[in-house]
């Protein structure tokens, strides 16, 4: 029976399995026998190779608990699954249009010329222009619109009215008279029927943001020229005299109720047309006619418009005189 072993160690002699067999072979008198050198270890080198030489293991499984000095540690929550804190998308809109609120003003105005100065050579230069366009879109609408040889229908200019027996400028030829306010006005109204149709040009000096037409300016572009429509209808016209001559002979009407509604932007620089009708129904109490008033603003000809075409809509109640 072998009671001995041959380990790998470095002592050279063979030594009992056991403890108590050592000790009872020392007792014994047995002395230990020299051993050979026990063969090394496979993979094993008495050299020592550096780390970056040698070969990994392909069956060694990767230890979770490995530590590499040329990766950077983690930080903080980086395996919590936490997102990163972003700046929510609602605050930088408001910080987006809150700027382009302040700002887009005086962008603009760097941007654009300021409006003529009424009464300048630049002013009556562009005055002549507006007109000469302006008068061709009428010749255009009558000739779309209404009869040209037809007798009720009128051209009316924005002239002096008399209120009183006394002349003043309205405030389409006064104030708003130069290229930047409402440099071209002309209505087609027929006298019986009490359809009417407009054109204006709306200048560059009656903006309530940049480009765009102030709507307090447009209410009273409206207001007056179905005033003139509601004083002018249905009166006996003296024979031959017709357009601004015969503007001078009547009183336009007096608003007594006026509604009007924006649907869309109304661009200055531009020619819009006012397209419209006075009420049959008209009321007649102590002396004075009650007529209801509809036009609608279109940003192209009326013969030519459709629902998408009309920017402004309104009504009113006008008070006119009835000629005795």
């Amino acid at each position: 029976m072998n009671f001995f072993i041959r380990p790998l160690g470095r002592s050279g002699s063979t030594v009992p399995k056991t403890p108590c067999l050592r000790r009872m072979a020392e007792m014994a008198g047995f002395e230990s026998t020299a051993a050979k050198a026990a063969p090394r270890g496979r993979f094993f080198s008495t050299t020592s190779t550096p780390a970056s030489q040698q070969r990994p293991d392909p069956n060694r499984k990767p230890s979770g608990y490995h530590y590499s000095p040329t990766q950077p540690l983690p930080g903080p929550g980086a395996n919590t699954g936490a997102k990163p804190r972003r700046c929510p998308p609602y605050l930088l809109l408001s910080i987006g249009a809150l700027l382009g609120s302040v700002y887009a003003v005086y962008l603009v105005k760097l941007l654009t010329l300021p409006p003529a100065t009424a009464g300048s050579e630049l002013d009556k230069e562009i005055l002549a222009e507006i007109n000469l366009r302006g008068d061709k879109l009428i010749e255009e609408v009558r000739r779309h619109t209404v009869n040209p040889d037809s007798p009720e229908w009128i051209t009316v200019c924005p002239t002096d009215f008399s209120v009183q027996d006394t002349q003043i400028p309205g405030i389409l030829v006064g104030p708003l008279s130069s290229s930047a306010g409402l440099p071209y006005h002309r209505l087609l109204l027929n006298v019986e029927t009490g359809s009417f149709c407009a054109v204006i040009y709306i200048g560059d000096g009656v903006c309530g943001w940049p480009t765009v037409a102030h709507g307090g300016a447009t209410a009273t572009i409206l207001q007056s020229v179905m005033a003139v429509a509601a004083g002018l209808v249905r009166r006996n016209l003296p024979e031959g005299q017709e357009g601004e001559k015969v503007t001078r002979l009547f009183d336009p009407a007096h608003v007594a109720l006026f509604n009007i509604e924006y649907r869309k932007r109304l661009e200055t620089s531009r020619f819009y047309f006012v397209y419209g009708a006075v009420d049959d129904n008209s009321d007649v109490v102590e002396g004075v006619r009650k007529n209801i008033v509809s036009g609608a603003v279109l940003d192209v000809m009326p013969h030519d418009a459709e629902e998408k075409n009309i920017m402004v809509t309104t009504m009113g109640k006008f008070l006119a005189l009835v000629e005795k």
